[in-house]
């Protein structure tokens, strides 16, 4: 497979024009600049980060961080084009589920030998998985996300359906259809599930992948250097067809327009975690149950997280600049009061008791049976093949037939790619 080493990404820099490696953490008498790289999120998001770097600066005198927010739109595809032309930042936010992408690709170094031992102790599982590739941690999050089931609370009592409360009493498949087949009987003219299927892309991925994992199915192997057998083996084709049934039997629409639970026209959601707040703005009379399953539970999880980059060469203070903004109440706290997100440490959650009592249900899901996305360096072909397969199946096509084209074609991919 190839690679990015440091003595490439500097004949790329010179190559560039770009000055050649060592650029970035820049020394002077005054101390190291750390260049910080960041997704431009929600305005709430944005200045909260903002405010967190400038506490940060305002803290000591021996580091400054200067932060860049670049558009979330085509970010990836940044990231490669500096790393080609040695051009990365000292601190580099990931989407997460791209953590092995880039660690592969040697543009993020190894966070166990900058980070201090015992730091990563209280953060969530989730966000262990998906900062770790190959026994190694390479990003750590603020914060987690994951799905849970919304619902309309007069609705589905006067249905006579009581949901679950708690993690380990979530509906099985056939409890939760049940449900949903006594709320399509009592009203008719009512969607009785909104799944935000236009949203395409990712969000089928990430939404989806755990009725597939309730189930015993898996997209890749367990070395995650074959999908033939696993995408489309037996598992995963039947957690599938039971997923299918979602839409064939009118209880969800591929084509909703995204937006009929918060007007009062579906009766249930899967949800992201930040449709919370959304709904709460709204005034509903909402309340959450875990994610349901088939043979077990299980659920989604993944977020931006923080990586170094191999181009920082004052590590020591990249590891400054990384404890606080995954420091509980100096970045955590701001951050996730901001966008809603989960908070990835038990000492952040501690500080956000109101955190825990509204929204307690995610951080039970994501301790319990959270997982995160294949950790594979090829992640950008899986989902594309998963999503659009995903896309199909809701729409009707086979689910076998659709299965093992998407698996041949990440196959091919990974031959190509070497693994």
């Amino acid at each position: 497979m190839f690679k990015f080493t440091i003595s490439m990404v500097c004949m790329a820099a010179l190559l560039a024009g770009s000055g050649g490696c060592g650029q970035r953490a820049d020394r002077s008498d005054a101390g190291t600049t750390l260049v910080v790289w960041a997704h431009e999120g929600q305005p709430a998001e944005k200045a909260a980060l903002q405010s967190v770097i400038e506490a940060f600066n305002r803290s000591q005198t021996s580091v400054a961080a200067r932060l860049e927010f670049k558009q979330e739109q085509g970010y990836g595809d940044r990231v490669n084009a500096a790393a080609m032309a040695g051009q990365l930042p000292d601190i580099l936010e990931v989407d997460g589920p791209y953590t092995a992408h880039f660690a592969d690709l040697g543009v993020l170094q190894p966070l166990n030998e900058i980070l201090p031992p015992g730091l990563t102790n209280d953060f969530l599982p989730t966000i262990l998985q998906q900062g770790s590739y190959q026994d190694k941690l390479y990003t750590l999050g603020a914060f987690d996300s994951t799905v849970a089931l919304f619902y309309d609370r007069a609705r589905l009592a006067a249905c006579g359906i009581t949901p679950p409360q708690s993690v380990q009493a979530a509906w099985t498949w056939d409890e939760f259809m049940a449900a949903l087949a006594k709320i399509s009987e009592q009203y008719p003219d009512l969607l009785p599930l909104e799944t935000f299927m236009t949203w395409g892309g990712e969000w089928l991925t990430y939404a989806f992948l755990p009725v597939v994992w309730s189930n015993g199915g898996r997209v890749l192997a367990p070395d995650g250097r074959q999908a033939e057998g696993y995408l489309n083996g037996p598992a995963t084709v039947a957690a599938l067809r039971a997923w299918q049934q979602l839409f064939q039997r009118g209880y969800a629409d591929p084509d909703a327009t995204p937006g009929m639970f918060q007007h009062g026209q579906a009766a249930m959601a899967l949800g992201v975690f930040n449709r919370w707040p959304i709904f709460r703005d709204a005034e509903l009379d909402f309340g959450m149950s875990p994610y349901p399953g088939l043979q077990s539970s299980a659920s989604p999880s993944g977020s931006w997280c923080w990586g170094v980059t191999a181009r920082c060469r004052d590590t020591a203070a990249a590891a400054e600049l990384l404890q606080w903004l995954l420091d509980p109440r100096q970045g955590l706290e701001p951050l996730c009061r901001a966008n809603g997100g989960v908070p990835s440490r038990a000492a952040a959650l501690a500080l956000m008791p109101d955190y825990q009592e509204t929204r307690g249900l995610f951080v039970e899901q994501l301790r319990l049976t959270g997982r995160a996305r294949p950790a594979t360096p090829r992640y950008g072909t899986v989902t594309t093949e998963v999503s659009r397969a995903l896309d199909d199946i809701a729409r009707g096509a086979d689910v076998q037939q659709t299965l093992d084209g998407a698996a041949r074609r990440i196959d091919a991919v990974l031959r190509d790619a070497g693994g």
